[in-house]
């Protein structure tokens, strides 16, 4: 039943009788003096209650200190979502952030580098006096913050921190709980590897994890231009173990200790032959981004060092051991892995990794056979079991694996689909044999994809990607369908009910695990395909020896766009 003003006004009274009552005898039973000083106390307290809480700057100051509070201690977010590829200008974020460009927020492109400038944009470091972890934003070559804050940090005694490089660093969560951004002196940090940063804004500055660093986004490239060249030309190789072994004639190599980048030796003696083994005079060798990884400290915990690096290879025989069987002095080959390094002169590989090339591939195709083209075959053959006339989707088809997939499945019978990154990589895939292909740079790709398979289903992937695609795979996949994760640069984030509603088959594919049988069982195939002629590598580029420090930048640079293979020259 409603309640009329009269109703209200008695119920209020009521309600005050009892707290009314209260103070009325307590202050009847106490003397004068007491009496007013309470009643002085009583209004003093409804005075500040009304002035804290029932005041409307109060509240605005309230809401103000609150919107400062969040805003100190969330990352500042330069990734904006107004562009049509989803990144806004850098330029005009930043200014919108912070018009004094503090705390390397400048939003000038750093179109010089100084050579006091130690670290770069991606790179993981470690706070030498606090402990936590980050990862590298931004820098400035000299401190640029507000006065007070610098006199706030930056001790008395170490006047040197304002002029030297201070770097923005994304911190590590499991370090700091809150998140935070800080703003560090060069000589406080130190560089680690091998080691994510947990952060929720680290997607916005960067695309992907190779393992060792992040690399950055277009925008945040293009305030950095000159990081990308640093970002290999810094990499050092930790934890390398001391050695005695022996030199190769020709060869680029990782000596002991730390290095930067591949050292070059040109008078060296040849390897020696086993009794399992094949010894061939090379003329070119393929760079794979494993090269890179291994320069960069990774896979070398049982390496003798100077350490030749190099997978692939391809030239003449020179020698074999006494048990070889299946070559001779003369041969043209190829090799699939070796023991002695690819990026030399000479090449010692086991007869099980090494294939005849014949007649019809130069040698710099031959150098970009062996990973490409094995790890494709153990993706469709040993994990994917693929048949003839199922639809096979390759997500990244215009490196040199993807390439080498669009091949061997047209050479099956398969339906094959692809994805590349650059109108020449389109073409490229499309000219391999591919019967569709789709630009993954695009909005709305994968709804092409969806129409292009919805009657035929998607019965096979082949990833190169993982971390950045797999959730989309499993939303692509049709029921029971196989996943083959080739490679990845980051960890994935899916949702696993798309397991229980579609039962996918997720493998990865891994060429160093190989079984004997396995290794001898991919020669023989692409040996075959060699001789048939649908092995038919692509070269995007040849270089010489002394330029395998550019080659190996190249590869790992995804603003490029992948259209085959790169290739040192012997």
């Amino acid at each position: 039943m409603p309640i009329n003003r009269q109703a209200a006004l008695q119920l209020s009274l009521l309600l005050l009788a009892v707290p009314a009552q209260y103070i009325i005898m307590r202050f009847i039973t106490t003397p004068d003096t007491n009496r007013a000083l309470a009643f002085r106390r009583l209004l003093s307290t409804a005075a500040g209650f009304r002035n804290k809480y029932l005041s409307f700057s109060a509240w605005s100051q309230w809401c103000k200190d609150i919107l400062e509070m969040i805003g100190t201690s969330l990352p500042k977010d330069y990734h904006g979502r107004d562009d049509p590829n989803g990144e806004s200008p850098a330029v005009e974020v930043l200014q919108f952030k912070d018009k004094n460009g503090y705390f390397a927020t400048s939003p000038e492109p750093r179109l010089s580098r100084p050579a006091n400038v130690q670290f770069h944009i991606g790179q993981v470091v470690h706070h030498k006096k606090w402990g936590y972890r980050g990862v590298i934003i931004g820098w400035d070559p000299e401190a640029k913050a507000p006065e007070n804050w610098l006199r706030q940090n930056h001790p008395t005694d170490k006047p040197h921190w304002m002029k030297m490089p201070n770097y923005s660093i994304l911190v590590d969560t499991r370090d700091r709980l809150v998140p935070q951004v800080t703003y560090v002196p060069q000589e406080n940090l130190e560089v680690v590897v091998n080691t994510q940063i947990m952060h929720p804004a680290i997607d916005n500055y960067f695309e992907s994890f190779d393992g060792a660093q992040y690399i950055p986004r277009p925008w945040l490239q293009a305030l950095y231009p000159q990081d990308q060249k640093a970002r290999l030309e810094n990499i050092e190789c930790n934890n390398l173990l001391s050695s005695s072994g022996s030199d190769h004639e020709g060869s680029v190599y990782l000596r002991q200790g730390r290095a930067r980048g591949p050292q070059i030796r040109n008078q060296c003696s040849k390897p020696k032959v086993g009794d399992t083994q094949v010894l061939f005079k090379s003329s070119a060798a393929g760079i794979n981004p494993v090269d890179v990884l291994m320069r960069q400290g990774m896979f070398l915990d049982n390496a003798v060092f100077p350490y030749i690096l190099g997978w692939d290879a391809a030239g003449v025989v020179e020698a074999v051991g006494k048990s070889v069987k299946r070559f001779k002095k003369g041969d043209r080959v190829y090799c699939a892995g070796n023991v002695s390094g690819g990026y030399a002169e000479y090449v010692v590989s086991e007869e099980r990794q090494t294939g005849h090339l014949g007649d019809k591939l130069t040698f710099a195709q031959g150098a970009s056979v062996g990973v490409p083209y094995y790890t494709a075959y153990n993706a469709i053959v040993f994990k994917a079991h693929a048949k003839k006339g199922e639809t096979v989707l390759i997500h990244g088809a215009s490196g040199a694996v993807g390439l080498a997939a669009v091949q061997q499945c047209k050479s099956m019978g398969l339906r094959v689909l692809g994805t590349a990154g650059t109108p020449k990589g389109l073409d490229l895939v499309k000219r391999c044999g591919a019967e569709a292909v789709f630009n993954h740079r695009e909005k709305g790709y994968a709804e092409k994809i969806k129409e292009a398979t919805k009657t035929s289903g998607l019965n096979i992937i082949l990833e190169m990607n993982g971390g950045l695609n797999l959730q989309l795979d499993l939303e692509l996949i049709s029921l029971r369908g196989r996943i083959a994760v080739i490679g990845t640069r980051q960890e994935a984030t899916i949702n696993p009910e798309l397991f229980l509603a579609k039962e996918p088959i997720v493998l990865g594919v891994s060429l160093p695990h190989s079984t004997k049988e396995e290794w001898e069982e991919m020669t023989a195939a692409i040996e075959a395909g060699i001789k048939s002629g649908w092995v038919q590598p692509v070269v995007a580029r040849e270089y010489p020896l002394a330029e395998a420090k550019q080659a190996q930048l190249d590869i790992m640079d995804s603003s490029m766009g992948a259209s085959g293979n790169l290739v040192l020259k012997i």
